[in-house]
């Protein structure tokens, strides 16, 4: 298997699809529906990248990267939304996310920041 990989949203059909999505691409992928299993599997699994959802009732994304940053500093942090909120992107900028990459997205597009970070497969 390739790098581990942890997919949070809370949106279970896109969370699968992205899961299959990446499988197809050679990641292994864990999965969490919200922030709090998100911040539980980055305590006990050993991930190389974390792709997450700003936008959650279960724990947002930005208390997911501020967990990260304390556990795993060079974590790279991908986030996804749905919504523009330059405040939000800011803040997660300020706290340590890697990229942002807004919904709908292209599958080559998020390949790509993964590479750009995990290096090549």
């Amino acid at each position: 298997m390739g790098k581990k990989l942890l997919v949070v949203d809370d949106d279970e059909a896109f969370r699968l699809a992205l899961k299959r999505t990446l499988e197809l691409s050679g990641f292994e992928v864990l999965v969490a529906q919200g922030g709090r299993v998100g911040k539980h599997l980055l305590s006990t699994e050993c991930i190389d990248a974390v792709i997450s959802d700003v936008r959650m009732p279960d724990g947002d994304g930005l208390d997911l990267v501020r967990f990260a940053r304390q556990a795993k500093p060079e974590l790279p942090l991908i986030l996804m939304t749905g919504f523009a909120h330059l405040s939000e992107t800011q803040e997660a900028h300020q706290l340590g996310a890697h990229e942002f990459i807004a919904k709908p997205f292209e599958k080559a597009d998020l390949l790509a920041m993964l590479e750009k970070h995990l290096g090549p497969k």
